[in-house]
């Protein structure tokens, strides 16, 4: 386990260091309605991924998937908890089952 966190850090750090030191870049266009192409720039691929993510992250569709993804962790915690206090019931009734009888006569 230690080991494949070591490598997938040494991975990101590889990955993020070539892009950094050794610059590439990217063309990025804009598309008017008419499909010809409007506004073609380079930026710096870092550069170029951090506007696209900016892009997703403004649209409503992403916030409500990320929204509907919440609820559904929300939901499973919530399950795993009634879960385990049902579990915890089951076995106070069974305690007080076995170490009532005696005191009541019943069996």
């Amino acid at each position: 386990m230690t080991f494949a966190l070591i490598l997938a850090f040494a991975f990101v750090v590889l990955f993020i260091g070539v892009f950094v030191f050794h610059p590439v870049y990217v063309t990025v266009c804009e598309f008017s309605e008419h499909g010809t192409s409007k506004n073609c720039e380079q930026y710096h691929v870092l550069l170029a991924v951090l506007l696209k993510v900016g892009q997703v992250l403004s649209l409503a569709e992403t916030w409500t998937a990320l929204a509907t993804i919440a609820i559904a962790g929300f939901t499973y915690a919530l399950k795993r908890s009634t879960d385990r206090l049902w579990d915890a019931n089951e076995r106070q009734i069974s305690w007080l089952v076995t170490n009532l009888s005696p005191l009541t006569g019943q069996n």
